[in-house]
């Protein structure tokens, strides 16, 4: 199972870090959310990243997914005492995305510890989810 996500990984490496570019917009809670990946491989368009926390300074994984007519949900992803960022997402071709995001369960660390791998519905909902360390 380990070698399966590893090569997914390496397989959303080399595929997203082919696109370089971000999305920034101000939020009225004092934060920022930018997006740096996204997917639109099927009726739905995906973009991830994180949103940050002016007060705290701490990074907290969002999401946002479109239809094709326009409509659009969002949502932030909440860790407790935590600090996460999403950083590729990958269609899976049936409305559903694989994301991965780095987090942390100290917020106040400068590293992360773990890898999160996740499958998003349309409803941005967690289908599927797995952690794995991050080894030094």
């Amino acid at each position: 199972m380990r070698s399966i996500i590893i090569f997914l990984l390496i397989l959303i490496v080399n595929v997203v870090d082919a696109q370089q570019w971000s999305i920034v917009y101000e939020s009225d809670e004092n934060g920022n959310y930018i997006f740096t990946a996204g997917d639109n491989s099927d009726e739905y368009d995906y973009f991830v990243g994180f949103r940050t926390d002016d007060l705290t300074g701490v990074y907290t994984c969002a999401a946002i997914c479109a239809d094709e007519d326009g409509k659009y949900k969002d949502r932030v992803f909440l860790q407790d005492g935590g600090k996460s960022k999403f950083t590729h997402v990958l269609g899976l071709g049936n409305g559903n995305v694989m994301v991965s995001a780095l987090c942390s369960d100290d917020a106040s660390t400068d590293f992360y510890e773990k890898l999160w791998i996740a499958v998003l519905n349309p409803d941005l909902e967690i289908v599927s989810e797995s952690y794995v360390p991050i080894e030094e």
